[in-house]
């Protein structure tokens, strides 16, 4: 919207260098003289209105341009927002970030997040600690961690294990810092909530990747997607193996996924998923004087 519906100047104002020499040299004769103080103030107003002036015409068109930031919508608030209008501190990790992200898997991408501190309780990788507001130990009770809107925190109040969301099917992360996760979700949300959400077949696309690297290290994905009437489907599955840089620092993962959406109308959705994971881990144990 514009502030100013006529702008003083409608173009742009430069001044001549002829013009400005003209206007300052009286004044900076007075300068060199010592006598500021004698110069005619009229003079003095009269040169600052002129700056004025161009100022407000150069803010003024620098105001009249519009820029699009594109649209972002937030789920984790229980019904579709945008981000800008959510009285919160909400942060969006949006698909792209998680694509150009060096990230393994979501703890490895949180850990880059403002206010949140990940551990890693037993040195492989497979037992993590999202703490959330520094929490710290009873931080698994007061994270609550969300697969596209449903708990999946454990019913001892122990965390989420996980090691068995694949960083590979999720679209967006949506964390939500603070009290306000406990208004809307209840226990669990004081330190805020984590609400990851899973790709789905919007439209036919399919993809894999493979990396191998040091230690015997491997993993590999792929997965299909697509609709067909009404129906969206989207199965995915991945597979990661490692000798590790120590003994008993072993590591294989398989997982496998599948969802489906059936629309009826534009405003009903049923939808069900499902996953599998299977891995084992070696647990190499503390630090020897040779690992050093």
């Amino acid at each position: 919207m514009k502030r100013n519906p006529r702008p003083i100047f409608s173009s742009p104002f430069v001044l001549a260098p002829k013009t400005v020499k003209a206007l300052f040299t009286p004044f900076l004769n007075y300068l060199d003289a010592g006598r500021l103080l004698m110069f005619p103030a009229s003079i003095i107003l009269s040169l600052a209105l002129m700056v004025s002036a161009v100022s407000a015409g150069t803010a003024d068109r620098e105001g009249d341009e519009t820029i699009d930031v594109g649209e972002i919508v937030v789920t984790a608030t229980r019904y579709e927002e945008q981000i800008s209008g959510i009285p919160a501190n909400v942060t969006v990790i949006t698909e792209d970030e998680i694509k150009n992200s060096t990230a393994r898997d979501i703890p490895d991408l949180l850990r880059t997040e403002v206010g949140i501190q990940v551990t890693d309780i037993t040195g492989n990788g497979r037992n993590l600690n999202v703490d959330v507001r520094g929490f710290g130990e009873t931080a698994p009770l007061n994270t609550l961690v969300l697969v596209d809107g449903r708990r999946v925190n454990q019913a001892d109040l122990s965390g989420a294990d996980w090691i068995q969301i694949p960083l590979d099917r999720v679209k967006r992360i949506e964390i939500i810092r603070g009290g306000r996760g406990s208004v809307l979700y209840g226990d669990n949300a004081a330190g805020g909530v984590i609400n990851i959400i899973t790709r789905s077949g919007n439209k036919f696309r399919t993809g894999g990747e493979l990396a191998y690297g040091s230690y015997d290290t491997f993993r590999g994905n792929g997965f299909v997607g697509g609709t067909a009437g009404d129906l969206s489907y989207y199965l995915s599955g991945s597979y990661s193996s490692t000798d590790g840089y120590r003994e008993n620092s072993n590591s294989e993962s398989k997982d496998f996924g599948a969802k489906l959406d059936y629309y009826i109308g534009d405003s009903l959705r049923l939808g069900l998923s499902s996953g599998y994971h299977k891995d084992n881990t070696g647990l190499p144990g503390a630090l020897r004087e040779s690992d050093l």
